[in-house]
């Protein structure tokens, strides 16, 4: 079996499989990567298994309520080694160009969003076999509170202080 920590978060074939993430769009932040190849007590071969690359992409059920919501954001895609990521892990990068009105959509699509939004997978390299999946929910507690004014709109001819 394998065991994955993402940036804090344990995921296991013979455990856990899906974990949430709290997006931030107001920081920057990386995320480490540990992978470990599990072998049974009884070996009966050395243990040369490799998984040292992974890939962490949208759903297509995502994908999909995001243009249902009127959002024309393309979800971002990771490929991580065991180095991890030193920025850009749902982060304020992850909207990084987009406009107010555009972030909001995005967020009012991820907070509606029920699900597994991401699917993580563990391959033996870049180009390799894949060994396992995993998948990543979004805890959207965070960004509720991060949406952006869309327009300030001023309908008196005459301002006092």
């Amino acid at each position: 079996g394998y065991t994955l920590t993402l940036d804090g978060k344990t995921y296991s074939t013979t455990g856990t499989k899906t974990n949430s993430v709290t997006p931030d769009f107001s920081v920057g932040k990386g995320c480490k990567v540990n992978i470990v190849v599990n072998k049974s007590t009884v070996y009966t071969r050395a243990n040369t298994d490799k998984a040292e690359y992974i890939t962490v992409k949208p759903t297509e059920a995502f994908k999909s309520a995001l243009v249902k919501a009127g959002s024309d954001f393309a979800p971002r895609e990771y490929g991580l080694t065991s180095s991890g990521l030193s920025y850009g892990w749902f982060d304020s990068t992850f909207v990084q160009g987009l406009t107010n009105v555009q972030k909001n959509k995005l967020i009012a699509a991820m907070q509606g969003f029920s699900g597994t939004a991401y699917e993580i997978v563990i391959y033996t390299a870049n180009g390799g076999t894949q060994l396992a999946t995993f998948g990543i929910a979004l805890d959207t507690s965070v960004i509720v509170g991060q949406k952006g004014v869309e327009s300030v709109k001023v309908d008196q001819t005459e301002l006092v202080f």
